[in-house]
């Protein structure tokens, strides 16, 4: 069994919105979280089959990592791509990562870094620090120390702890001028974060008045 899910599986609940959860979503969590993996799929499976994002990126964390199903690549790459069509940050997220490690996709650290940058814009901490590791270390791109400060801002700012860490080796490298600039972007992007998420929340507000 290869817990490779993990990581983004305890973001992703505190980073999700807690009221656009299905009732069936929470039951599934439930069920999971006691490694009642066959309840769990009972409540995922036919939310995914109906369309439903969370239900599509937990039941792809079960065949990721192989609990209650056979583990299966080509499965989780089909729901975790459906929900991340969905804009669901986690699955996105996932997707850069089983490219950056080979895992059922071509290894490509270009593909993890456009998956990576997709799901930190959608507010994903483990997307934001995976950024800005890869702009603090230049991996598959030019160093860059500002983007690095940024990202990892945005992930400490969700209680990421590796990346509070981070941020205070960056803060040594860089300029005094360059600390304005990203400081700067920081706030830009938490501006950008909030908008979204408030957007979200209308539109969810608006669907349970229907």
């Amino acid at each position: 069994m290869r817990f490779r899910a993990f990581a983004i599986l305890f973001a992703t609940l505190s980073f999700c919105v807690a009221p656009a959860w299905s009732a069936d979503v929470q039951k599934g969590i439930a069920a999971y979280s006691i490694g009642n993996y066959e309840g769990a799929i009972a409540q995922w499976q036919p939310l995914a089959e109906n369309g439903n994002a969370e239900g599509q990126f937990w039941l792809a964390t079960l065949y990721s990592n192989g609990m209650g199903v056979p583990q299966s690549d080509e499965i989780a790459l089909k729901w975790f791509r459906l929900a991340a069509d969905q804009e669901h940050a986690g699955a996105q997220y996932n997707i850069g990562l089983m490219h950056a490690n080979g895992w059922g996709l071509d290894m490509s650290v270009e593909e993890a870094k456009r998956w990576y940058q997709r799901a930190a814009e959608n507010g994903s901490p483990e997307a934001q620090f995976s950024l800005g590791d890869m702009y603090d270390g230049g991996w598959g791109m030019d160093r860059d120390y500002v983007q690095a400060y940024i990202w990892l801002s945005l992930a400490a700012a969700q209680d990421h702890s590796e990346a509070t860490h981070r941020i205070k080796e960056i803060r040594e490298k860089i300029s005094a001028d360059e600390l304005t600039a990203a400081e700067q972007g920081v706030q830009t992007w938490m501006d950008k974060l909030e908008a979204k998420q408030a957007k979200k929340d209308t539109a969810y507000a608006y669907s349970t008045t229907d």
